[in-house]
């Protein structure tokens, strides 16, 4: 089955007080939600975030002065949220659905220079692979990895000790 919504997302960025890319994201997500309260079962939203996606949040948050969780990027599995595929370019992504004549949709708000994150996209990560002469999408992405397998680790660890310790 196939659903669809349609959302004013500019209204609802003017309702809310956020952000154009803020309020899509919210809308998605409460669609996605209903989605799965409708179907009365555990439900995987599979998304089609791809390994640019994940560089430009890394970037995104780098530019933000974010921390150890930022750099890790946006989570293969958050919830009932599933991104299978954070390591597999645009490019090849393309490629496939063009292969198995699956229709590529393209957010408009991509190709706006309007939002920091397409200018991290448009610019700054082309120009930086270029400068050295490496993919650099490919890079950030190994960061987030292993950041996320640490941050992992740290949390397990932190667990494992707080069960241990008890404060009187």
């Amino acid at each position: 089955d196939v659903h669809l919504q349609k959302d004013n997302v500019a209204a609802r960025a003017a309702a809310e007080k956020e952000g154009l890319e803020a309020a899509g994201r919210t809308a998605r997500y409460a669609f996605f939600a209903e989605l799965a309260a409708a179907f009365d079962l555990p439900v995987l939203v599979a998304l089609a975030h791809h390994r640019h996606d994940q560089a430009e949040t890394v970037l995104l948050n780098i530019t933000r002065g974010s921390g150890l969780s930022g750099l890790t990027g946006m989570a293969p599995l958050d919830g009932n949220r599933w991104r299978p595929f954070l390591s597999i370019s645009r490019n090849d992504l393309e490629m496939v659905a063009d292969l198995l004549q699956i229709p590529f949709a393209e957010d408009k708000t991509n190709l706006s220079d309007a939002f920091l994150r397409n200018r991290l996209r448009h610019r700054l990560l082309p120009l930086w692979s270029e400068l050295a002469e490496r993919d650099m999408a490919d890079k950030l992405c190994g960061l987030a990895k292993r950041l996320r397998d640490e941050d992992d680790a740290l949390g397990q660890l932190a667990a494992e000790l707080k069960n241990k310790v008890s404060i009187r």
